[in-house]
């Protein structure tokens, strides 16, 4: 069981409004590169993602990758990594036994190699996409596979593999889901079109109620509420958009139906630390 899930960020970028909802505006948004931590009673500190670390700064230093840091600058500094907030926590990168990558964009797992004992999990179909990704081709889909760890290929765990569950009424309409642990406290669940083989995790109990985890299936919870999706050219670049709309439209009905759960997506402004 969980006894602990603590939101962070690790660094931030800044993007026009227009480019992550239809309708918005020309002033600048933060976008934060959001991660969580979880505390397994029996499996100690899970994440979920990592945001950036200074590993994005030495995999864009040379072209064509230098397009991607030149195109989305990220804004953060060496104390803003998931490895050193975790250690003001007492979380040793070394105590880290399990990552949960939701898909496989560089804000998503920048951190990776600061993790040198953890199990990475995540989808077989998200895995081939950053181990097949190739310079251009690679970069326009938001993959730098450079961010790897050299021994990741040793430590992969696929979501396939975990036991398959099925989940409460108001969270029917996204299929089953996989069961981390076990024991039903974080399971896993697919949030298609973003980015290929793209998760998110939906968390039973927590202190403050259920909570689901949604990735970049959306980029706030405002865009979840109105059913508003990023303008069409950036939905078609990241992934494929009648996924993406489809995935929307149950977050979007969820959100308006259950209204006890907490729905997070990584980039949603918030404050960092926050405990729930």
């Amino acid at each position: 069981m969980l006894d602990q899930v603590r939101l962070l960020s690790a660094g931030f970028c800044l993007h026009p409004e227009f480019m992550s909802i239809r309708g918005g505006g020309w002033r600048p948004c933060r976008f934060p590169a959001g991660f969580a931590c979880l505390h397994h009673q029996r499996h100690g500190a899970v994440l979920f993602d990592t945001g950036y670390s200074d590993h994005f700064w030495a995999e864009t230093r040379n072209f064509p990758a230098s397009l991607y840091a030149k195109l989305l600058p990220p804004h953060f500094q060496d104390a803003d990594r998931a490895c050193d907030q975790l250690r003001r926590l007492n979380v040793a990168p070394d105590d880290v036994r399990t990552i949960i990558v939701s898909h496989f964009h560089a804000d998503h797992i920048a951190g990776l190699r600061d993790f040198p004992r953890a199990q990475i999990v995540c989808t077989r179909s998200g895995y081939r996409s950053i181990r097949s990704a190739h310079m251009m081709d690679g970069l326009l889909k938001g993959l730098l596979p450079g961010l790897m760890p050299p021994d990741a290929d040793d430590r992969v765990g696929f979501v396939e593999e975990l036991e398959a569950v099925d989940m409460p009424a108001p969270m029917a309409p996204f299929g089953r889901a996989r069961d981390l642990f076990g024991d039903r406290s974080v399971l896993i669940v697919d949030l298609p079109g973003h980015s290929i083989g793209q998760i998110g995790l939906y968390l039973p109990d927590t202190r403050t109620g259920p909570f689901f985890l949604v990735a970049d299936a959306a980029w706030s919870l405002d865009a979840i509420a109105r059913q508003a999706p990023p303008p069409r050219p950036v939905m078609s670049l990241l992934g494929q958009s009648g996924m993406y709309l489809s995935t929307l439209e149950k977050l979007h009905n969820l959100h308006h139906s259950a209204s006890a759960l907490s729905i997070r997506p990584s980039h949603c402004r918030t404050d960092s630390g926050a405990d729930v």
